[in-house]
């Protein structure tokens, strides 16, 4: 339509309009000062409100309301998911500074700890809340499975956690790296124990 859209020609030419069944406009947007026009045409129309149709159905199950109701109910499930994420954050930096006070009451110097499900924020709050009442402590932390895949961490005095990091690679048949008295690495953890025992020799 000339001054109005700039949609490209859709192909297929028809003698009559009446040959098209349908036509269904979804969208427009604006291009170049002009408006591009979205829509479906013959069997598609009935394809796309089949498949329309469908997914209404679904989301009245899942969100247990009528279809009226649907944007109201997911911008609920959202809020509440963004308060529940939030106080889930809260809860964890808690928890991590428990264990971190728990752990510098321990007469070790080497603090060891592993979670399946932790985060490098989780540990750096452990490390924190430790090394305020500790500060030459030094940490071997794990994350993942102990019988499968997973990362490490160690950290504190620069030149043991060098030597130690590249020892703990070898022995996790993983690859890691790090500097400024930080390595980390990925492996298997399932010589676990035997990264232990090397850590506690190491310090002797």
């Amino acid at each position: 339509m000339d001054r109005v859209d700039v949609n490209t020609c859709c192909g297929t030419h028809v003698d009559c309009i009446a040959e098209l069944q349908m036509v269904k406009f979804v969208g427009m947007e604006k291009n170049r000062g002009l408006m591009r026009v979205a829509f479906l045409a013959g069997n598609r129309v009935s394809a796309a409100v089949s498949t329309w149709s469908a997914r209404e159905k679904e989301l009245n199950k899942l969100l247990k309301t009528n279809p009226n109701e649907h944007i109201d109910a997911i911008k609920r499930t959202s809020s509440e998911s963004s308060s529940l994420q939030k106080e889930k954050k809260g809860l964890l930096k808690e928890l991590a500074v428990f264990i971190g006070r728990d752990l510098a009451q321990q007469p070790d110097r080497l603090k060891v700890l592993h979670r399946e499900d932790a985060s490098n924020e989780f540990f750096v709050t452990v490390v924190q809340t430790t090394k305020a009442t500790q500060p030459d402590a030094l940490f071997f932390f794990t994350m993942g499975s102990l019988k499968g895949e997973g990362q490490f961490w160690l950290m504190g005095d620069e030149a043991w956690v060098n030597r130690a990091g590249k020892e703990v690679s070898q022995l996790l048949h993983s690859k890691g790296g790090g500097k400024g008295g930080q390595y980390q690495g990925k492996g298997s953890l399932k010589d676990y124990s035997k990264v232990l025992q090397f850590l506690q020799s190491s310090l002797e």
